[in-house]
């Protein structure tokens, strides 16, 4: 059991010790004493929906033979791809959630961490998903 959690405070500091420097600048900014709370709930919010994406995640995983899974990876940069070329990008929606952010005003900087945390956890799942599978 020591084990365990002691592999799993590793795990969760090494992959997440870039948020430190993300952190770093945000407290930086002179509007600190007013606003620490919100940094705090998204990166609490952020990193809780990255683990839970993991543990969902691996809950499917589970259902698959172990041959299929490298295999069917593979969809996931064919689909990416596929989209992009008849898709394009959609800068559009990015502008109209940046809008909605501005008009909640307060809750902005909350959704800004939030987002900033999930963004750059992203590669975090590479880890999380085998380490809770296996």
């Amino acid at each position: 059991m020591i084990r365990t959690i002691v592999s799993a405070a590793g795990v969760f500091v090494s992959t997440s010790i870039d948020y430190l420097f993300i952190l770093i600048i945000l407290f930086a900014q002179k509007n600190y004493g007013t606003q620490k709370g919100q940094i705090y709930t998204g990166q609490f919010l952020g990193t809780g929906i990255l683990v839970g994406a993991s543990l969902v995640a691996v809950y499917f995983v589970n259902f698959l033979p172990e041959q299929w899974m490298i295999g069917l990876l593979g969809f996931i940069p064919i689909y990416l791809g596929i989209r992009f070329a008849i898709i394009g990008e959609e800068d559009e929606e990015e502008e109209e959630i940046i809008h909605k952010l501005e008009e909640r005003g307060s809750n902005r900087l909350f959704w800004t961490v939030t987002l900033l945390t999930i963004a750059s956890g992203g590669d975090n799942l590479s880890i999380y998903i085998p380490y809770f599978f296996f």
